[in-house]
């Protein structure tokens, strides 16, 4: 599971793919709550908890156009949802998500190569 002596973070529908930059890895697993949660005239919270769900915001910073294409492949031109494999807290977790918005910005010519500025998706569990 490793690329260059590496530690991969993140597996994309089977293929692991370029780390993002460390300063976007920020998995975060979200509680889904019943209908009607909220807070009432009182002040108090109402509602329970159901489920947690996994967000995992992503970005690259100078990725060779390559990268972009094969991310955008497998985030845009597959099934809705696809399986996820991901490092967080000590442990790698799977799940199936779904993207948003693939973004990316700013193009550079450099050595021969194009590379993107940035490359932004969110990956939520479905």
């Amino acid at each position: 599971m490793s690329l260059n002596n590496e530690m991969n973070l993140i597996q994309i529908n089977g293929v692991w793919v370029r780390n993002p930059d460390p300063e976007s890895w920020s998995p975060t697993n979200n509680p889904e709550w019943t209908a009607n949660s909220g807070r009432v005239a009182s002040g108090y919270s109402v509602g329970s908890r159901q489920y947690f769900k996994y967000k995992i915001p992503l970005s690259w910073t100078m990725i060779p156009e390559n990268d972009v294409k094969q991310i955008l492949e497998l985030v845009e031109d597959g099934a809705d949802y696809f399986p996820v494999v991901f490092y967080h807290r000590c442990q790698y977790i799977s799940i199936t998500c779904y993207a948003g918005t693939a973004t990316p910005t700013g193009i550079a010519y450099v050595g021969g190569e194009v590379f993107y500025k940035k490359l932004t998706v969110n990956l939520v569990e479905r």
